[in-house]
């Protein structure tokens, strides 16, 4: 994949994580954005790193493993919108939106697992590590995009 395209995926594809900086930002201002980030970074990382080495050899051994991915990834976020959709005011304090599920939603995030299993090299390719220099760099640009946004 071209490093142009490349970017343009980093910067098309939605994400839950996206939607939770945005009201990080609504319910408590834009400073609670940048202490989020290491938390989505982080959360990324547990996911799109080992999927590069281990996710191509281990879904076509055992396919059931990519059902059971994608079957976490869509149980959570369907939780986490209807917990957001039906929040009542009392819900609805500075705890509402941790790095804890910033954490966990980016790593259950169905972009993660796109990005580590299609848009990312494997490891042994020589661009590998700056296409993944590229998506730390942008997806903490769309992070901070998405608090702005918020704000």
């Amino acid at each position: 994949m071209s490093y142009p395209a490349f970017i343009s995926a980093v910067f098309i594809l939605p994400g839950p994580t996206n939607t939770l900086m945005g009201l990080a930002s609504a319910r408590n201002r834009f400073c609670l954005v940048p202490r989020l980030l290491p938390a989505e970074l982080l959360g990324y990382l547990t996911m799109i790193l080992p999927l590069t080495w281990l996710g191509g050899a281990l879904i076509s051994r055992w396919p059931e493993t990519a059902l059971t991915l994608k079957a976490a990834a869509a149980i959570w976020v369907m939780y986490l919108a209807t917990k957001l959709w039906v929040a009542e005011n009392k819900d609805i304090t500075d705890r509402s939106v941790t790095a804890g599920r910033i954490y966990v939603t980016t790593t259950l995030n169905p972009k993660a697992l796109v990005f580590g299993l299609v848009l990312l090299p494997p490891p042994t390719a020589p661009d590998f590590l700056p296409k993944l220099a590229i998506f730390v760099a942008l997806a903490s640009i769309v992070a901070v995009i998405w608090g702005l946004i918020g704000s």
